[in-house]
């Protein structure tokens, strides 16, 4: 298993990670409540990154939990 990063804030007030060799990002929409996740694969050497997942959740909590659990069961 990798090592756990902490989620940190970006200067866009996202929130970002990386689990399991993904890149995970938060991004709250305050005038919907709502929260979207998404797992990201970045790209290796002339490689774009890769979006493979995504969702919508009604906290970060939520939507931080459901993003990892997405990571963890993508990861080989």
């Amino acid at each position: 298993m990798d090592e756990q990063q902490p989620w940190r804030p970006g200067p866009d007030g996202k929130l970002a990670t990386w689990r399991h060799g993904f890149h995970l990002v938060i991004h709250e929409f305050a005038e919907q409540r709502l929260v979207r996740f998404l797992v990201m694969r970045c790209g290796g050497k002339g490689q774009a990154p890769a979006l493979l997942g995504s969702g919508t959740r009604d906290s970060v909590a939520a939507a931080m939990r459901a993003s990892e659990w997405m990571a963890e069961r993508m990861a080989p």
